[in-house]
Parts: structure tokens; C-alpha cells; sequence
């Protein structure tokens, strides 16, 4: 079980409020704003003109405050692909105060002090002193604590955890780790956010939802992205960019995104054609083998086959 808190300098949150916040959010982001309930979470992107994603955040509302949280840097890049939009809208949007910072927190143990509660259902979150708490997943447990700068931990024994390893966790929800050298690369579709809930096909219009949706109707892609589980972290070559996945015979079958590890938890999410059906024990990255173990199947996943119910 992992069960760490990671501290307020590896998250940016952008807070907006006003009479047309959600109108205004409406109109920009690729999740449906206007079907999120008060104290609830959606996850969602932002894209641009050419239909690329600028950033990815957990959208959570409280009080009807809507607070996009990500990884140190994306919210700078987020309020200035923004800003342009604001003066037409009764609403504010700005990164959030120094007075307060974003805590991420993993394990069911951890969430049921700082919530203060039982229990929480997923998706959840719930008003605490200064600021709220959101769980985010059930398996594996993680949630958002937005609280004073200088709050008290309400557990001694609370364990410093990086983000790296908040990103692992992830990982095996179906999410993409999204960072600020990502911005402008992707179509949500290449991040399987089309798959896992960040993207809405009923909504209306935002900006590159045309480019998004005709990708949706009309796209065949050839690739797919997959979640592996390595025996031990791949080791990168100097001038490395993308490790090549290869089988027993040494041929390239697909390409490593990136690697994240928790613990003993090591993951990489690697690029293969969508018709893959290939065993994992055929398989290794660089000179990593990739295992098939734990809730793994013995062949590697589809990244979408991690997603919460």
C-alpha cells in the first residue's frame, strides 16, 4: 500500500469565480463545466486552435470556486492561453493565492485523517477549515488537500512523497502525467483523454473541439498507448529521447513515453500499434524486461483498461 503526502511545490492551481465562470469554462475546456455538481471533481484539458492540449488538470468545485489543479509551471502557461478570453465574462481567473497551497495525498489511511471523516466516495470533495479536500480515485486511494499555507498535518507520521510518485499512482488510473514540456504537443486522443473522461462529445463547442471530434468520428489511429510494468527502471543511453521497445529478437515493435516508479512500483507508458496482441515476457525496454505481475494480465495493458469505473 502507498500511503505518502506530497508537499505544495509541485502543483500550480488557477482558481476562477464570478457569475459566468462556468459559462466562461464552458467555452474553453474539453470536459462538460456545466454538468459538474457543486463539491465534485471532473478531470479535463484545455487545447488549442489546432485542437493540441495546452494542459490537463483535476477540475474541482467548491462553493461554486472552480479550481484547476497541475503540475508547478502549467498554471503560468494556462492563465496566458486564458487571459484573452476573460474580458468578455463576468468572472475572475487568476493562479491562486500565496496564502494557500495544494497538497496531494496517497493512501485510504492518510485521507481519512486529513478528511476527518469515514469515508469519502471518489470524485467527492468535502469543505475542511481554510479550504476543502477532494478524493480523487478509490484504487489507489488519492485526493487533493487545498488548505492555509502553514496548516498542521493532522498525522505525525505522514510520509513525504514526491511527484513522481503521485504520477505512478496515477498512471493506474489511466492518466497521463502531464507537464509543462507536453504543452502544445498532444491532441487528447494521443494522451488517451478521449478514453478516460477528460473530454466531452455532447457538449458544444470549446476551442479545437472540431479538430478533437472529427478526430473522434473519423480517425483510425494506427497507434495506441499501453501501461507496462518493469522488472526495474530503464536505464537511458546519453543522447536517448524515446527508448525503443523491442522483442526477443531485438526488432522494434514501439517506443517508451516516459517511466514513472513508486517504491518498488515501476511503470512505462509506451507507444505500440493498436493491433498488438503480443506476450510482455517477449518484450523489454532498453535493458529492462517487462514483467506481467501484480493486477497485470501476462501481456502488456492498454493504458484505457486502467480506468475507474
Amino acid at each position: 500500500m502507498h500511503s505518502f503526502v506530497v508537499g505544495a511545490g509541485a502543483f500550480d492551481v488557477v482558481q476562477v469565480q464570478g457569475p459566468d465562470a462556468a459559462r466562461f469554462l464552458q467555452g474553453q475546456l474539453t470536459c462538460d463545466v456545466n454538468t459538474l455538481a457543486d463539491n465534485s471533481r471532473v478531470y479535463g484539458a484545455c487545447c488549442n486552435n489546432k485542437g493540441r492540449v495546452i494542459a490537463a488538470f483535476v477540475l474541482v468545485r467548491v462553493a461554486d470556486i472552480y479550481y484547476l489543479c497541475m503540475p508547478r509551471g502549467l498554471g503560468e502557461v494556462l492563465v496566458t492561453a486564458l487571459r484573452k478570453y476573460v474580458p468578455f465574462y463576468r468572472c475572475d481567473l487568476m493562479l491562486a493565492a500565496d496564502s494557500h497551497q495544494l497538497l496531494a495525498i496517497a493512501g485510504s489511511d492518510q485521507i481519512a485523517h486529513f478528511a476527518g471523516v469515514a469515508a469519502l466516495e471518489a470524485g467527492q470533495a468535502v469543505l475542511r477549515t481554510s479550504g476543502w479536500l477532494c478524493n480523487l480515485e478509490a484504487e489507489p486511494a488519492r485526493a487533493l488537500w487545498w488548505c492555509s499555507v502553514g496548516q498542521a498535518m493532522p498525522n505525525d507520521a505522514t510520509t513525504a512523497g514526491s511527484l513522481e510518485q503521485w504520477e505512478t499512482l496515477a498512471l493506474l488510473d489511466g492518466h497521463y502525467p502531464f507537464r509543462q514540456n507536453d504543452s502544445g504537443l498532444f491532441t487528447p486522443q494521443e494522451l488517451n483523454f478521449d478514453l478516460n473522461g477528460y473530454v466531452s462529445f455532447s457538449k458544444g463547442c470549446y476551442t479545437g473541439q472540431e479538430i478533437v471530434a472529427r478526430m473522434h468520428y473519423r480517425g483510425k489511429p494506427k497507434k495506441q498507448l499501453f501501461l507496462a510494468k518493469l522488472a526495474q527502471p530503464a536505464t537511458f543511453a546519453e543522447g536517448d529521447t524515446l527508448l525503443p521497445v523491442t522483442d526477443t529478437q531485438n526488432h522494434t515493435l514501439g517506443s517508451c513515453r516516459l517511466q514513472r516508479s513508486c517504491g518498488n512500483l515501476h511503470l512505462a507508458l509506451i507507444e505500440m500499434p493498436a493491433d498488438f496482441s503480443g506476450n510482455s515476457g517477449e518484450l523489454k525496454i532498453a535493458d529492462s524486461l517487462i514483467t506481467a505481475s501484480c493486477a497485470f494480465e501476462p501481456k502488456v495493458i492498454q493504458f484505457s483498461h486502467f480506468v475507474s469505473a
